[in-house]
């Protein structure tokens, strides 16, 4: 379910050519996440595009491990158990799942 002032098919025209975007819009769907698209990726459905290196996802929090473990399968790597501590956010786990590739 996605929460914010526009719509899902709007937040997803904008981040689905992404190639970040894209693979973690289909694992939060996959896994049942409420999320929410903030940040510039959001603005950008209402005004002028513009440039921006990130992309700004809201999420449960208690949807995070098995986020994490989606990531592992999308991404197709193995993260230990011990390295898991401490990642409270997408861009965490994203950023712990690729750097294993």
């Amino acid at each position: 379910m996605f929460e914010g002032g526009f719509t899902l098919e709007a937040a997803e025209a904008v981040a689905k050519d992404d190639a970040i975007a894209s693979p973690v819009i289909d694992v939060l769907s996959r896994v049942g996440a409420q999320w929410s698209l903030v940040g510039a990726h959001a603005v950008n459905v209402y005004v002028e595009p513009r440039a921006t290196v990130d992309i700004d996802f809201v999420v449960e929090a208690r949807k995070m491990k098995p986020i994490l473990r989606a990531l592992e399968e999308e991404f197709g790597v193995s993260v230990p158990e011990e390295e898991l501590e401490g990642i409270a956010t997408v861009g965490q786990a994203y950023e712990l799942v690729t750097s294993k590739l």
